[in-house]
């Protein structure tokens, strides 16, 4: 089905054609990344992160009061699309509207780390995940981080349709998911592909997707997996993901909390926040693999990162 039939099908339902976007890290990066591909497509769009609501690309001032303009302007049809993103501890103090969202991307967890499992922000993450399921429309989409296994563990029973996704097709997740008739998302020799045990299709290769680092960072290959998958579950063509991600670039996006690479006078410069501090490992692991003798690392105090 086209983007249109999509949006037409959840309209008739009453439903406002917006999309979820949640997970400990990498959810801002998806969102931004679900809009270029929107934007592609020539879809007018709006976005909420945790610092902007965006309508049409321009930033707004103020949250609440954007935010129920865009929604408005989406159930008049004055706007394609809207992609929000979800944090944890809204989450699980706030709750979610049931079957509210045609579809919800769950980027990760814990990413399987064991001392992640026991700190407050990841428990609270883990008690949220049924009230996302239950928050998505019974004839909606999930889009789920297949690699994670908090994300993916079989206890999490639900009704909705759902999209696995992860770096390698023959990943326990995976694997099995495509053993039961689902879809998956995936690359293989750095192409990306979506399709289930039958087919598959081609959205492009990570080697040309410079907020990838040309693949070395491979959290932010699956970030692209994710939101390509979404899109492509949505209707947009492959060809159009391929042109969005290519063109890209995390320093022309307000995503100040996130990976981003800035060139400047021929030197790359990496900005990240590590929070959840865990999440730190693999872009540190990245940086070492780029150029291990022409590396400067410039660190803060750390004051907003808890010393366990």
């Amino acid at each position: 089905a086209s983007f249109a039939e999509w949006r037409d099908q959840f309209a008739q339902e009453g439903a406002l054609p917006v999309i979820g976007v949640t997970g400990s890290r990498g959810k801002t990066t998806v969102v931004r990344l679900l809009d270029a591909i929107f934007a592609e497509e020539g879809l007018r769009t709006a976005t909420r992160t945790n610092v902007s609501v965006e309508i049409r690309g321009e930033r707004q001032r103020g949250e609440i009061a954007p935010w129920t303009r865009a929604l408005g302007a989406a159930k008049h049809g004055e706007l394609d699309v809207a992609i929000e993103e979800l944090d944890w501890l809204t989450i699980s103090s706030m709750g979610l509207e049931r079957e509210s969202y045609p579809a919800i991307a769950i980027t990760n967890v814990c990413a399987n780390r064991d001392a992640c499992l026991i700190q407050g922000d990841s428990k609270r993450a883990i008690a949220s995940l049924p009230i996302v399921f239950e928050a998505v429309s019974s004839n909606g989409v999930v889009i789920l981080n297949g690699d994670d296994f908090e994300v993916s563990r079989e206890e999490l029973e639900h009704r909705r349709s759902t999209v696995f996704v992860g770096l390698n097709r023959e990943s326990p997740g995976l694997r099995d998911h495509l053993a039961r008739g689902g879809s998956v998302a995936w690359a293989e020799n750095g192409i990306l592909h979506i399709g289930d045990s039958a087919r598959s299709r081609e959205f492009g290769n990570v080697a040309d997707f410079g907020f990838t680092l040309s693949g070395k960072a491979g959290f932010q290959a699956h970030n692209a997996l994710t939101a390509g998958a979404l899109a492509a579950t949505l209707g947009i063509d492959p060809l159009v993901i391929q042109s969005a991600l290519r063109r890209f670039d995390t320093a022309g996006v307000w995503m100040p909390d996130s990976f981003q690479m800035v060139e400047i006078d021929g030197v790359s410069v990496v900005i990240d926040r590590p929070n959840p501090s865990w999440f730190l490992r693999p872009v540190l692991r990245t940086l070492r693999d780029l150029a291990p003798h022409r590396i400067i690392s410039v660190v803060g105090r750390l004051s907003g990162v808890p010393q366990s």
